[in-house]
C-alpha cells in the first residue's frame, strides 16, 4: 500500500498529465476499467492504485511509474499530437501502444549507446 504523502504526489501527478493530453476522467476511467470516482480519489490523493492500473497510466502518458509515484522528477514528453473531444478506450489503448513502442525504442537506443561508450 502506498503512504498519504506518496498518493498525494501520484494523484497531482496524473491530474497534470491527464489536463495536459485533455482527456477526462471518465475516459481514463474506462481505458482503467474502474469507476470516475476511482480516478477522482487517485488524483485527489486519497486513494492509491493498483500495479496494473499503474503500468497502464504510466504507457498512456509515456512516463515511468516512478515519474507517476513522485520518486523522480525525470520526465521527457513523447512528441505525440492526438485531438478529439470525445476519446474512448479504443483510442487511450492505440496511444497507449503508441507510446509503448517509442519507450521501447528509446530504451533500445540507450542500451545501444551504452554499449558504445563502453567499447
Amino acid at each position: 500500500m502506498i503512504d498519504g504523502k506518496l498518493n498525494k504526489e501520484m494523484g497531482k501527478r496524473i491530474k497534470k498529465l491527464r489536463l495536459s493530453q485533455n482527456i477526462n476522467q471518465s475516459s481514463v476511467a474506462d481505458y482503467l476499467g474502474v469507476n470516475q470516482s476511482t480516478v477522482a480519489k487517485a488524483e485527489s490523493g486519497d486513494r492509491s492504485l493498483n500495479l496494473n492500473s499503474l503500468i497502464k497510466l504510466s504507457t498512456l502518458f509515456g512516463c515511468s511509474r516512478d515519474y507517476l509515484l513522485g520518486m523522480t522528477d525525470e520526465y521527457d514528453p513523447l512528441n505525440f499530437a492526438f485531438r478529439s473531444k470525445n476519446v474512448d478506450v479504443k483510442d487511450l489503448e492505440a496511444i497507449a501502444a503508441i507510446n509503448k513502442i517509442v519507450l521501447n525504442i528509446d530504451f533500445l537506443n540507450d542500451l545501444k549507446e551504452n554499449k558504445e561508450n563502453q567499447e
